[in-house]
């Protein structure tokens, strides 16, 4: 399990924002196991003024959260049960995040850990069907996130293939999918604003 300062599992790690669609975005990913007492201490503050990250609820091995953004409410389902091959010395644990901002839902993003080559794309199996997520920074993206979606709660597995770059081989990430459609009905409430999920 990788150490790297604020990237170490227990911290905060950010969801992507420029390279992605949502201009200026900050939002943050909860730890799978994460509780308001492992929170530092800057982030417990901004929780209890109802804008720091808050875990909703916790659907096998994927976790729903949200946090309050410039006064709108940011919800965010996610996975670290990442198995991994490859990578490079050091790389922090990946993250799968499906997230709801606004009118902008379903944006999907893989966290992968480590820069990846700019220009290039990512592809990604879910059981049979195929995508090719875009990279920016160290984070690849859906161009299609409800098709993405759509997949993901018939699946049981997503596997990322990051083609080999920059000095290392190629990297493997295989994401269970256990829970997410739990998490996702759960996300969609939170989206809500608390209320029934809707029907997909």
């Amino acid at each position: 399990m990788p150490a790297n300062g604020d990237d170490a599992a227990g911290s905060l790690p950010k969801v992507p924002g420029g390279a992605y669609v949502w201009p200026m975005i900050r939002t943050f990913v909860l730890a799978a196991a994460l509780g308001m007492a492992a929170l530092p201490a800057f982030a417990q503050g901004a929780a209890q003024q109802g804008g720091g990250p808050q875990s909703l609820s916790k659907h096998n091995d994927w976790e729903v959260a949200f946090m309050t953004e410039q006064g709108r409410r940011v919800c965010y389902a996610f996975t670290r049960e990442v198995k991994s091959e490859g990578g490079p010395q050091g790389r922090t644990a990946p993250v799968v995040t499906v997230t709801h901002r606004g009118s902008s839902r379903d944006q999907v993003a893989l966290l992968a850990g480590f820069t990846l080559a700019g220009g290039t794309e990512v592809p990604v199996e879910v059981g049979e069907t195929k995508f090719q997520f875009y990279t920016g920074g160290s984070s690849a993206f859906a161009r299609d996130g409800a098709a993405v979606v759509a997949a993901f709660r018939r699946g049981r597995d997503a596997v990322f293939r990051i083609p080999a770059g920059g000095g290392r081989g190629a990297v493997t990430d295989r994401a269970s999918l256990r829970g997410f459609s739990a998490a996702y009905q759960a996300l969609n409430s939170c989206a809500g604003g608390g209320g029934a999920a809707p029907r997909r």
